[in-house]
Parts: structure tokens; sequence; C-alpha cells
């Protein structure tokens, strides 16, 4: 059963943190920012992705910050075409 602690911030105010049953400090997690460049290919982008953000954590919050093509000198049709690099920017939970 989960419980509450609570503890006085001032005379008129609680402060209460819930926190799950067995919870000790060593089972605490972190929250980690993360900023990586994904170099992703012409599937679909968003299984790319949460794939990458996963080797990183779990993610709470996500965003591609910049984009930029990848240029090889290939052409369209050999296989080239659709290749991008994105920035990534997240807040992770660590275990």
């Amino acid at each position: 059963m989960p419980s509450t602690t609570c503890s006085s911030v001032s005379s008129s105010r609680e402060r209460c943190f819930w926190r799950p049953a067995g919870w000790t400090p060593a089972a605490a997690v972190r929250l980690e920012a993360v900023e990586f460049w994904l170099e992703a290919g012409p599937e679909p982008l968003l299984p790319q992705l949460l794939a990458a953000l996963a080797a990183h954590g779990e993610p709470l919050r996500w965003a591609v910050t910049a984009a930029e093509p990848i240029v090889d000198g290939a052409a369209p049709s050999s296989g080239g075409a659709g290749r991008r690099r994105l920035r990534l920017e997240a807040v992770v939970l660590c275990p």
C-alpha cells in the first residue's frame, strides 16, 4: 500500500510526498538531460526516435531541436534520399 510522508514547510502549509510501498532511497531514480544527434533513415521516423531515446532511459519529454539533410553525393535513386540528421534533446528517467 502506498504511503504519504508529510513535512511542515511553514505554519500554514504542509508538503506531502507520495511514495510507493517498499520505497527506499536506494530505489530512487534520477532525471538526466541528454542531447545527441541521430542519423535517421527513410523509414518511419517515430520508431527510430523512440528507440534512440530508450537507449538513454525512459523519456519523460523530448524534442527535435535541429534537422539537417545528409548529403553524401549519392544519387537519390541509390537510396541516399530521405536520410537526415536530427538533434534530439530529452529528459529521461535513469534507474
